[in-house]
């Protein structure tokens, strides 16, 4: 779960554990407490999924409350430089590994073409820095990140012909 209010984009991003997408959900402008109630009506549906929440600024408190709700959630801080780098270079192996699937591009054209875009750069101090072009988002390359995260130790298996338990589901 990468979280926004107004500038960037919320989005919440299920998973299983054989790399196939779940809902992935994109919003904007909404109150905090019903996006936490997003949250929570998510990881219901995939059998008390984990959440994984960027806990970097505003997630802070979200996770916390999550928690109190009973929402099982593991909050990383995705604003630590090595932090982030582990997470996109986790998404980049498993993309070209191709241990997960991700959803189709028709519908989901907005979360390809951040993928499409995302940079690695090189500050003048030598740290390696992941973000979107000025004036593209990242929101669903992070929450992708995370979710991928989630399921990691579980990647790579081979795939299965029966339908999806929401068990096997992390976000």
């Amino acid at each position: 779960v990468d979280l926004a209010k107004t500038v960037d984009f919320t989005v919440l991003y299920a998973i299983n554990d054989y790399g196939e997408p779940g809902e992935v959900i994109r919003f904007k402008n909404i109150e905090w407490p019903v996006q936490e109630e997003a949250i929570q009506r998510l990881s219901n549906r995939y059998g008390n999924a984990v959440c994984y929440v960027d806990s970097s600024g505003v997630g802070d408190p979200i996770e916390a409350n999550l928690r109190r709700k009973g929402v099982p959630v593991k909050g990383i801080k995705t604003g630590s430089t090595t932090k982030k780098e582990d997470l996109i270079q986790g998404l980049s192996i498993a993309i070209e590994q191709g241990w997960i699937k991700l959803p189709p591009k028709a519908r989901y054209g907005w979360l390809w073409r951040e993928l499409e875009a995302y940079q690695q750069t090189i500050t003048e101090h030598g740290n390696v820095s992941y973000h979107a072009p000025e004036g593209m988002h990242d929101d669903g390359c992070v929450a992708l990140a995370l979710a991928v995260h989630g399921i990691g130790p579980r990647l790579g298996r081979s795939k299965r012909n029966v339908e999806v338990k929401s068990e096997d589901a992390s976000f």
